[in-house]
């Protein structure tokens, strides 16, 4: 056997054991999910499906924690990784689980910084692989400190965080004939993806008019290599402003949900692209109750590799607890 043959056979009895025990010790289900887009940073907010989780040993951190109020686009994309999600495919209507689920293995307070979330989630490299193959990912977020910092006439908060993911390929062995005829796809043990990202930002609030705001400014490091995802080291600048609520609506509440209208602006640059994003969404999210949970709204997007580009972002959950 060779050499790359018996790592990446380790690679695939690694994670088939980690699979494993995480099924037993959640007795649910796993299902893929999207990935998270190139550049984004990692989503890594405090789980709000069904209220508070009492049984997160970060539960007496979260409550109360600054961190809490920052980073409404982390906490959306949260939101929906920890809920049954109802994707689309070309070829599927998927509906899985949740697939973000706590896993603590670094001490909640290290003294120059404060845990707050440690996580696994399980998906696919592309959401066209629902139900074939997975991925694994582990990430953690941290506060720097253990207060805020006076820059610039603002209080501003420190934070950091990592994650660390292997993805499997696949092999497209035969394609559909017709419309009729689904795409076959095998999972490729001789070969996979690797990624790994780490981030250090600053946020503060802030007032545009009486147009209460979120910034955040950072710098990240995202290395992937792999068949399905090259090869390349991306060192970005990025600025984010968070607008919780507009319009006059209801106010972001205290688990760091935007109200029904909500907007963002971002810009990025790297070794590897630039670009920005704008966006406003309608969003109806429920930490209570059963129903649907929905956002949805325009965004305007410009990368110098793909263009500017106008998109409507959807995210569907049902909530049945």
């Amino acid at each position: 056997m060779t050499a790359p043959a018996a790592v990446n056979q380790l690679k695939a009895s690694f994670t088939t054991l980690l699979l494993g025990g995480c099924a037993l010790v959640s007795n649910t289900a796993f299902a893929e999910d999207n990935p998270q887009e190139s550049g984004a940073s990692p989503d890594t907010i405090p789980p709000l499906q069904g209220g508070y989780d009492d049984t997160s040993p970060y539960n007496n951190i979260l409550r109360d924690h600054r961190s809490r109020t920052h980073n409404m686009e982390d906490n959306v994309n949260d939101y929906f990784q920890r809920k049954p999600k109802v994707r689309v495919t070309r070829e599927s209507l998927f509906i899985g689980p949740a697939t973000r689920y706590d896993i603590p293995l670094l001490p909640v307070d290290a003294g120059f910084m404060t845990v707050t979330r440690q996580y696994i989630e399980l998906k696919p490299l592309r959401k066209e692989w629902y139900g074939h193959v997975s991925g694994i990912e582990y990430g953690f977020r941290a506060d720097l400190g253990q207060g805020s910092y006076s820059l610039g006439n603002a209080d501003w908060n420190f934070s950091t965080g990592a994650t660390l993911g292997y993805y499997d390929s696949l092999r497209h062995d035969e394609d559909g004939e017709d419309d009729y005829v689904p795409t076959r796809y095998t999972r490729d043990k001789s070969q996979g993806n690797n990624r790994a990202f780490v981030f250090v930002e600053g946020q503060s609030d802030l007032y545009i008019g009486n147009l209460a705001a979120n910034v955040i400014i950072g710098t990240s490091f995202n290395r992937v290599s792999g068949p399905d995802i090259g090869h390349a080291n991306d060192a970005r600048l990025y600025t984010r402003l968070e607008f919780p609520s507009l319009f006059g609506g209801d106010h972001q509440s205290h688990s760091g949900l935007p109200g029904k209208f909500s907007g963002m602006v971002s810009a990025y640059g790297g070794t590897e692209s630039y670009g920005a994003r704008l966006g406003i969404y309608f969003n109806d999210l429920k930490e209570e109750g059963k129903g649907i949970n929905y956002s949805f709204g325009p965004e305007i997007r410009y990368d110098n590799e793909n263009g500017a580009s106008v998109r409507l972002r959807v995210r569907i959950a049902p909530k049945f607890w």
